[in-house]
């Protein structure tokens, strides 16, 4: 769904048109706190970044980045996490160069230790992402809130309407409208098939769990 069509769900016999500003308002904040509710497998990525020559410097980092969560050299062995404390202790101001063995972040930088004595190209960076959305008709991931009609959410499809009930139920609970608490148990089943299908561990003895279907709920 788009940010035009996911405010169009919130209003409809909800809201009046003049109250889409606010609409917009309670979707993204609805946006941030599900994808901050848990680590869904969605948030986690990985992909290839590049060490130089002569320098600590982690580059070619993916636009979605959030939380670095592990880094690897070409060989697929992975580089020890330090805290930047005793990055600084060991390497600041060091000249002496090798294969990175370490890393951590200073100022919002990924450095490795020691200076890299090779360049390449294919080391694997795990992280979650940052929180965020996709440009109008592309993949192409852009921070922040939703903003234009034709951005998309980054969480699965299937679990727009979860967005449509959480911005709903705030909506009514600042009229003190007691319908919120339908919108409330909408959104909680919404969290619950989210949290059976997209947090790890989640299945057990190959149980298969069935789409969810917003129209058995009379959202369609």
């Amino acid at each position: 769904m788009t940010f035009s069509e996911l405010q169009s769900a919130v209003l409809s016999g909800a809201f009046n048109e003049t109250q889409r500003s606010s609409v917009k308002d309670w979707l993204n904040y609805a946006a941030g706190q599900l994808w901050n509710l848990e680590s869904w497998t969605f948030r986690l990525a990985e992909d290839a970044v590049s060490v130089t020559t002569d320098s600590t410097a982690v580059t070619g980092l993916p636009t979605d980045l959030g939380i670095p969560t592990g880094l690897w050299n070409s060989d697929g062995d992975p580089l020890l996490y330090v805290t930047p404390t005793v990055w600084n202790s060991s390497y600041y101001g060091a000249t002496g160069t090798g294969l990175p063995e370490v890393w951590t972040i200073v100022d919002g930088a990924i450095r490795v230790g020691p200076i890299s004595n090779e360049t390449a190209t294919d080391y694997r960076l795990a992280y979650e992402r940052a929180f965020g959305h996709y440009q109008t008709g592309t993949t192409t991931f852009t921070a922040g809130n939703m903003s234009e009609d034709g951005d998309t959410p980054v969480f699965p499809t299937e679990t727009h309407y979860t967005l449509v009930w959480w911005a709903r139920m705030l909506g009514k609970a600042a009229r003190s409208d007691s319908t919120a608490q339908i919108d409330s148990q909408l959104r909680d089943e919404g969290i619950e098939f989210m949290r059976r299908n997209y947090l790890a561990g989640q299945r057990a003895g190959g149980e298969q769990w069935g789409a969810f279907d917003p129209d058995a709920y009379g959202a369609g």
